[in-house]
């Protein structure tokens, strides 16, 4: 086995710039691989952020007694798309009011002439689904609700989603249809790579067939010389990936709006990620190499 893997070593330095090329390839496949696999994990994660911020705010007039806001708590409550229903009180969506709009000195001083409170109490309700917030707005619309809310605050993040999602399929059917380039360029490479080394060493293998050599002492070294293709390909590449990841993860944060540690996602899951890379990249180049094997070298 030592005899094999130092001949395995031997060929994969002597072709240096074609063992550059075919690991170039390899670490391009597998770079879209992973590059895929951050995508929806970071699409998964932003909508999920955007799901939680959807909710219903709805301002009620101020001249509401307590008696009949508790009432109308209660009959919201008892809807079956309400999950949750948080109640402000008017002094306190007073004074996110005023930190909204600290940077407004004319709102401000608007409110300091005011002899008493303008804001009523808020309800922010949170729908089981982002899909019923459309049904509790329309039994809101209703007349019996008309006169005890003064406003109601809807920001619609369905829309964005909606929009996320089309936009993610796209990238991914671009970055499959990448990765099922790079995975055939690898084939063909690592086939190719394999045939000259086989054409290089005739003589070497003719010699060995004389002395009486087995088939595997023979056709070993080239199959573990494409295992060093796919294994020196995976290490570039997770290099790669987990650098880039680690210098872009706070930006992507801040422009998705999400807190999520991609970084420790991958190791926490990195034999689910990157075993499953080297253990596709290794059986890649195994077959390859077997099938060059197969034509070229007669045992």
């Amino acid at each position: 086995m030592q005899k094999i893997l130092k001949l395995a070593k031997q060929n994969f330095f002597r072709n240096f710039w074609l063992s550059a090329a075919t690991i170039i390839v390899m670490v391009l496949m597998l770079f879209s691989i992973s590059f895929l696999t951050g995508l929806n994990i970071l699409a998964r994660e932003t909508i999920a952020t955007l799901k939680n911020k959807i909710d219903l705010s709805l301002y009620l007039n101020p001249n509401l007694t307590e008696n009949r806001i508790n009432d109308l708590k209660t009959s919201l409550e008892n809807l079956p798309a309400v999950a949750e229903i948080t109640f402000v009180p008017s002094e306190k969506a007073l004074e996110q009011f005023k930190q909204k709009y600290q940077k407004n000195p004319l709102i401000l001083k608007s409110l300091e002439e005011l002899n008493k409170n303008p804001l009523g109490a808020v309800l922010i309700i949170k729908a089981r689904q982002s899909t019923d917030y459309q049904n509790i707005l329309d039994i809101l619309n209703q007349e019996e609700y008309k006169e005890m809310i003064q406003n109601k605050d809807f920001l619609d993040y369905e829309k964005l989603i909606s929009v996320l999602n089309r936009l993610t399929k796209k990238i991914q059917l671009v970055g499959l249809a990448a990765s099922a380039i790079f995975l055939l360029i690898a084939i063909l490479i690592v086939f190719n790579t394999i045939r000259l080394a086989i054409y290089a060493r005739q003589e070497e293998i003719k010699i060995m067939k004389l002395v009486g050599a087995t088939s595997w002492f023979i056709r070993g070294p080239f199959l573990l010389e494409s295992c060093l293709y796919a294994f020196s390909g995976w290490l570039i590449n997770s290099i790669i990936f987990f650098f880039l990841v680690s210098v872009g993860q706070p930006h992507l944060n801040q422009f998705l709006g999400i807190d999520f540690n991609l970084v420790n996602h991958f190791k926490e899951n990195f034999l689910l990620y990157f075993g499953s890379q080297l253990l596709l990249a290794v059986l890649l180049c195994i077959i390859s190499s077997w099938a060059a094997s197969k034509k070229y070298l007669k045992t």
